[in-house]
């Protein structure tokens, strides 16, 4: 029987240490495959957003007095998805992008678990139905077309004390609206918008655009006698930024029939471009083919710009 005590003391002594060794405990994460590990001190903390954003200024006169009150609307009317991207100090991400959809419940709410630390929180509210796609947190993607676009960056430490956070989100994006001023023809079917200059990513460290880039969108013509398109862009910087765009009037084959270019449009963040004229008229000393472009204050200040 003597040959068996060793081992079974053994044995014993190493289920003692296991059982005083804090296991860690295994949280699903949203891929099944790729468990997420709670380690010791891990938090579970909430991110609530605020329900109202601010979407414009009353009125140009307390615009130029910088003493706006501010036009606000409920978060989910003007964004379909919020994401939450969480990182670590030098901007690289810690786990995954999680993404609400406004018709869910808990829209403005994330609950997440965290080990105790200092962070960076990024939470982006925008349109569409793509979900929002990060590496670090000064290349964030929120979809190939861009739609008013909501931002808010924060840093955050996770403790004992602190396991709620609130956050407000900023718009980070300008506005450019298309208006005609003249009937479009009706073999007219859509119409072809060419946007080069402006951002299509955010840095969020910075709230501008990544890089300048591309944009190509297509509508099609529902209202012939008075068209609108209207788009947007995230500005590379404080200052103006300048946009190339070119306006094609597509037939029903998908064939240019009229087109326009226009070159250093501003566009500001907060800031919304009015672009009204005869877009495709053919002699602009008469008033044909002329187009006045201005920076509004619909949401912050007034910039003329002619050509």
């Amino acid at each position: 029987m003597r040959r068996f005590l060793i081992p079974s003391l053994l044995s014993a002594l190493l289920l003692m240490v296991a059982a005083g060794c804090e296991k860690p405990v295994i949280i699903q994460g949203e891929d099944p495959d790729e468990p997420v590990v709670e380690v010791e001190g891990t938090r579970r903390v909430r991110f609530s957003v605020s329900p109202l954003v601010q979407t414009a200024f009353d009125n140009a006169a307390e615009a130029k007095a910088r003493e706006p009150r501010h036009a606000q609307k409920n978060l989910s009317e003007v964004c379909t998805r919020l994401s939450l991207a969480v990182f670590n100090q030098d901007g690289t991400k810690y786990g995954k992008v999680t993404n609400h959809s406004s018709d869910t419940d808990g829209f403005e709410t994330f609950d997440v678990k965290l080990p105790e630390g200092k962070y960076r929180v990024l939470v982006v509210g925008y349109g569409g139905d793509t979900k929002m796609e990060t590496s670090a947190a000064s290349q964030v993607k929120i979809g190939s077309v861009l739609y008013d676009t909501f931002y808010c960056f924060e840093d955050i430490t996770v403790d004992g004390s602190s396991e709620s956070f609130a956050l407000e989100l900023h718009r980070c994006v300008a506005k450019v609206s298309l208006s005609f001023s003249e009937p479009l023809p009706e073999a007219v079917r859509q119409l072809k918008v060419i946007v080069k200059g402006g951002g299509k990513e955010l840095n969020a460290e910075t709230g501008f655009g990544v890089k300048a880039s591309d944009q190509t969108l297509i509508k099609d013509v529902t209202d012939w006698q008075s068209p609108l398109f209207e788009f947007f862009s995230i500005p590379l910087s404080s200052e103006e930024t300048l946009l190339s765009i070119r306006v094609d009037a597509l037939g029903a084959s998908g064939e240019t029939l009229l087109k326009k270019e226009l070159s250093e449009v501003p566009v500001r963040k907060n800031y919304v471009t009015r672009v009204e004229g005869d877009f495709f008229g053919e002699n602009p000393d008469d008033g044909r083919g002329k187009v006045i472009i201005t920076i509004d204050d619909t949401w912050e200040g007034s910039i003329p710009y002619y050509f």
